[in-house]
C-alpha cells in the first residue's frame, strides 16, 4: 500500500459496535437493513473486539490453555470471533481512509495492485467495494466482470445496472458480452426462467419432462408426498444431488424437520452445504452459483411468491439451479409467476 493509513481495525468499533448508530442506519434505509440485522451486527462486533479465551485466561499455566484437539479455545464457541477482522470490512476501512485524506488533501492508501482481478456476482457488491476493486486494479491491468441482474435478491444491495457498476469500477472503456445460451438448465427450464425477468426467448411451460408441477391440500399432503419422491428418486439415482429451495431459511428449517422425520436430509444454511449425493433443504439467499441435478421448489405459492420483482428474481435464482428437472410445488394457490 501507498501512503500513511488513516483508518484502522479499531475505526470498525465505532462504525459497527455503537447501536444507536445501527439503529439511525436501520431508520435510514427504507426497509433495506432491519432491526435484527443491526443487532447482529451489533453482537458480531462485540464478540470481534472481547477478549479471547487465551487472553482472558492468560494468568493461567500455558499448559492449561492447551486444548486436547489442539484448536483454539474459543473454536466452536460462540466467542470464536473475537480477536478477528472479517474480509468485508476492509472495504469499508479503505473508504474511511480515503474520506479523511480528501478532507486533509492528501493521497490515499492504495490497495495492492493486481495485473488481472475476476469479479464474480458483481451485482451484489456495495459501491465503494466496487470502488476498492477498480484502484486495485494496476496500470494497463485487466479486469473480468460477471454477474447476472436476475439474480440480485439482497434487498440491502444497492445494484442499478452495469453501465453504473462499471462506472464504479474505473472501467470506462470495456467489451460486453451477454451470455444467451444456458449450459447448465435444460430449455424449458431456461425459458421460464427468461419468462420470469420479461427476456426475449421466456415462455411458461405447462408440465414437461423436465418441469413437473404438484398442488396439495394442505402441508402434511405435500411434506408426505415429497417425502416419497425424494426416497424414491434417491433409489432410482443414488448419486444425484438434489435441493428443496425454500423462499425463506425460516421455511427452510421447518421443511427440513418435517421431512427429517421420513428421511435423511441436510439443512443447508450459511452456505453449510453437503456436496455430495443426497437432498439439502436451503433457502433462496443460500444457491446463487450452485446447481443441482434436481431442484424442488416446495413452496411455489402466491404467498412466498407474490407478483413483484423481488419475488421474481428470488424464484428465477431458485429454478435455475437444476440441471435435469424441476419440481414445483404448492399448498393452496400458486403463484401467478408461474
Amino acid at each position: 500500500r501507498h501512503g500513511r493509513a488513516r483508518a484502522r481495525r479499531e475505526d470498525l468499533l465505532h462504525l459497527f459496535g455503537d447501536r444507536l448508530l445501527l439503529d439511525l442506519v436501520v431508520a435510514a434505509s427504507g426497509g433495506g437493513v432491519r432491526p435484527s440485522d443491526a443487532t447482529q451486527v451489533f453482537e458480531h462486533t462485540r464478540i470481534q473486539f472481547g477478549e479471547t479465551a487465551e487472553q482472558t485466561f492468560a494468568h493461567a499455566d500455558a499448559e492449561r490453555l492447551q486444548a486436547v484437539d489442539q484448536r483454539a479455545l474459543d473454536e466452536g464457541t460462540p466467542t470464536e470471533d473475537a480477536g478477528t477482522v472479517d474480509a468485508e470490512d476492509f472495504a469499508p476501512l479503505f473508504e474511511l481512509d480515503r474520506l479523511r485524506a480528501v478532507a486533509a488533501g492528501e493521497p490515499a492508501a492504495s490497495p495492492r495492485p493486481f495485473d488481472c482481478l475476476v469479479l464474480d456476482e458483481a451485482q451484489e457488491l456495495a459501491p465503494f467495494e466496487l470502488a476498492l476493486i477498480g484502484r486495485a486494479v494496476a496500470p494497463s491491468g485487466t479486469l473480468v466482470v460477471a454477474g447476472d441482474a436476475g439474480q440480485q435478491v439482497d434487498p440491502s444491495a444497492f445494484f442499478t445496472d452495469w453501465p453504473t457498476t462499471l462506472r464504479l469500477l474505473d472501467a470506462a472503456e470495456h467489451d460486453p458480452v451477454t451470455l444467451e445460451t444456458s449450459y447448465r438448465c435444460p430449455p424449458d427450464v431456461t425459458a421460464l426462467g427468461r419468462a420470469l425477468l420479461g427476456l426475449p426467448g421466456g415462455g411458461l411451460p405447462t408440465e414437461t419432462p423436465r418441469i413437473a408441477r404438484a398442488r396439495h391440500g394442505d402441508e402434511c399432503h405435500l411434506v408426505a408426498a415429497l417425502g416419497d419422491a425424494l426416497a424414491g428418486l434417491r433409489a432410482d439415482d443414488p448419486h444425484a444431488t438434489t435441493a428443496v429451495i425454500c423462499r425463506t431459511p425460516t421455511a427452510a428449517k421447518r421443511l427440513a424437520r418435517l421431512l427429517g422425520r421420513a428421511l435423511t436430509v441436510h439443512l443447508a444454511l450459511d452456505g453449510e452445504f453437503d456436496f455430495g449425493p443426497g437432498v439439502n433443504v436451503t433457502a433462496v439467499e443460500e444457491v446463487k452459483g450452485l446447481e443441482f441435478d434436481y431442484v424442488v421448489i416446495p413452496d411455489a405459492s402466491a404467498a412466498a411468491y407474490p407478483d413483484t420483482p423481488a419475488a421474481r428474481r428470488a424464484l428465477y435464482v431458485a429454478v435455475t439451479r437444476t440441471v435435469h428437472q424441476l419440481i414445483l410445488a404448492t399448498v393452496g394457490t400458486w403463484t401467478p409467476l408461474v
